[in-house]
């Protein structure tokens, strides 16, 4: 902000590339699109500037409606087609029964707290193709009421099963030559946008809320 030169033509920049949005069909472009004319002048303070981007930044950063977010089939190139799910372990076990493809990745749940937390994975992993969910622990099952709610029937398409520790989740993937990965927030370890996932398959554990995963998992 400080480089009058530059600032002045990415202001310019800006404005016009607003102004051209002013006959867009789209009701939410066409309305940015009128906040063009109004930057009458490109001389004006930082706070100002920031004031007239709060329209575009809440346009930009507003969630998704249902209507518009949309999986293809082209998101899933490159994964494979399973094979038909078979109940595995007994109870808290569900067969997958749609014909979908799937990614090589298998998400183990250790000990979560929230039932709402694990139905909202279930949503995610079915979404993106994820081959199957271990539940660890006293991770709230399907059986759950208010784990079936949330996850709002995905959990009849998704296959899971449990296992009463996550050592022996983790003993299973390796066993299956998956790359065994935890989510957390841990210092010195990189980040999880800018990770390169080992391509083979990767079992990804998710620790508990609050306690970072045991470090035998890891």
């Amino acid at each position: 902000w400080e480089e009058e030169e530059e600032r002045l033509d990415l202001l310019s920049i800006y404005r016009e590339s607003l102004m051209s949005l002013e006959e867009e069909a789209d009701s939410d472009l066409a309305e940015l699109g009128r906040l063009g004319p109004k930057m009458k002048t490109l001389t004006f303070s930082l706070s100002h500037f920031l004031t007239m981007a709060l329209p575009v930044e809440r346009k930009h950063s507003r969630g998704l409606r249902d209507h518009e977010f949309i999986v293809t089939e082209h998101d899933r190139q490159g994964c494979v087609a399973p094979p038909t799910a078979t109940s595995a372990g007994g109870a808290g076990a569900a067969s997958a029964s749609a014909i979908k493809t799937e990614m090589p990745l298998v998400v183990i749940c250790d000990s979560l707290r929230s039932a709402f937390n694990v139905g909202s994975i279930f949503r995610t992993s079915e979404c993106v193709g994820v081959r199957e969910i271990v539940l660890c622990g006293y991770t709230a099952t399907p059986s759950d009421a208010g784990t079936a709610k949330a996850a709002m029937g995905m959990h009849e398409l998704v296959s899971w099963r449990w296992e009463r520790s996550v050592e022996d989740a983790v003993a299973t993937a390796k066993s299956q030559g998956l790359t065994v990965v935890a989510l957390e927030t841990v210092e010195g370890c990189p980040e999880a946008h800018s990770y390169a996932f080992p391509r083979g398959g990767v079992a990804l554990v998710l620790g508990n809320e609050r306690p970072r995963p045991s470090p035998p998992p890891l």
